[in-house]
């Protein structure tokens, strides 16, 4: 009999730790049932819980968590944010590239870190996000660009976008 009928339960407990402890175990079941009450813990009023299911959800794998971990990669804590930029970047595929384009310009260097390595392993997927990112008002957001242009060898060296890359390198 496996245990994740009782895990299901217990993450609507009221009390924290039982709470912690199902979210964490979940995530090493890898879950599927678990998805959409990972979703909802994503919002726990206690940081921990909430950053353990962004962990969880990216243990999962499924690209279905991605718009909401989204959310939290833009509005959360720190640790939140960094642990759900980290599960967008795990789970990878088209919607991880739009979620971590959003995370490039994050004030947190983890953040940006795990959103530019998520990025580069998209390869050319990200360069459309990049270059757009050039032309960013956001210092953050233009240095991510280029750490990815150069990441995935996409380095413009004509037209506009070649314009734009070497004003973002010469005013960082």
């Amino acid at each position: 009999a496996s245990i994740e009928p009782y895990m299901l339960q217990a993450i609507t407990f009221k009390t924290d730790p039982a709470r912690l402890t199902a979210v964490k175990m979940l995530g090493e079941l890898k879950s599927k049932k678990a998805i959409d009450p990972l979703i909802v813990t994503l919002n726990d009023e206690y940081e921990n819980i909430a950053v353990a299911a962004a962990v969880s959800l990216g243990r999962i794998g499924d690209p279905k968590a991605i718009s909401a971990l989204s959310k939290t990669a833009q509005s959360g804590s720190v640790r939140l944010r960094g642990a759900s930029t980290t599960s967008i970047r795990t789970i990878g595929g088209e919607a991880a590239v739009q979620a971590l384009a959003a995370a490039m310009g994050d004030i947190s260097i983890k953040v940006r870190n795990q959103a530019v390595a998520g990025l580069i392993e998209a390869g050319d997927a990200a360069e459309a996000a990049a270059l757009k990112a050039l032309k960013s008002k956001n210092n953050y957001e233009r240095e991510s660009a280029i750490r990815i242009l150069k990441g995935i060898n996409k380095v413009p060296t004509a037209g506009n976008h070649a314009v734009w890359f070497q004003l973002s390198s010469f005013s960082l």
